[in-house]
């Protein structure tokens, strides 16, 4: 009988003290192609579940976005730094009172002191050029705040649940009467530390 190699005591001391690597378990959130090529999501126990981006953008994503004449053309400000916020902000509330139309800000540098607000539907404020020689606008606020505000009027309800799984499609709100079918909604979610 022969005596065993040096190697294959090694080799039998791991064998005995290691064990197999445990099987991954399944994340609790996932996604998965599902039939006819759409894509099947699972939530978690809490009801969160991947972010479905695909309906984002214009008519679902799936539409260009229709080209808005504009109307109001306002020159960037060839004294720097005077704040260009009170004439861009005038065209804005010029052109929230039409049915529709853009305001169009030309080429240049304008310095502006505090947000643009457009809060009316059917008005669109537009640069010009793609490049470097384009529409700049600079905040000459030190902090991170908003450079443009987009809202709209009409009532607001609250939201029934004090918490909202991250990517649900339904939202339980206070008095679903107020809201008709058809109704054009705008949910506002601000961003908070927990």
């Amino acid at each position: 009988m022969s005596r065993p190699t040096p190697l294959a005591l090694v080799a039998a001391l791991l064998c005995a003290f290691v064990s197999p690597a445990p099987a991954l378990a399944r994340p609790a959130i996932s996604v998965r192609a599902g039939a006819y090529g759409h894509l099947t999501y699972t939530p978690d126990a809490a009801g969160n579940r991947v972010i479905d981006f695909s309906p984002a953008g214009y008519g679902g994503g799936g539409e260009p976005i229709p080209f808005v004449p504009a109307v109001i053309s306002v020159s960037a400000s060839t004294l720097a730094p005077l704040d260009a916020r009170a004439r861009i902000q005038a065209a804005l509330d010029h052109v929230a009172m039409l049915p529709l139309g853009a305001v169009l800000l030309a080429p240049g540098r304008d310095v502006i002191d505090g947000p643009l607000r457009l809060n009316a539907s059917g008005g669109v404020l537009r640069g010009s050029r793609q490049d470097d020689q384009g529409t700049v606008l600079v905040s000459t606020r030190p902090s991170r705040n908003t450079l443009i505000e987009i809202s709209g009027r009409g009532e607001r309800t609250d939201v029934a649940a004090s918490r909202q799984p991250v990517g649900a499609t339904r939202l339980p709100i206070a008095d679903p009467a107020a809201f008709p079918v058809g109704t054009r909604v705008a949910v506002r979610r601000p961003s908070t530390a927990a």
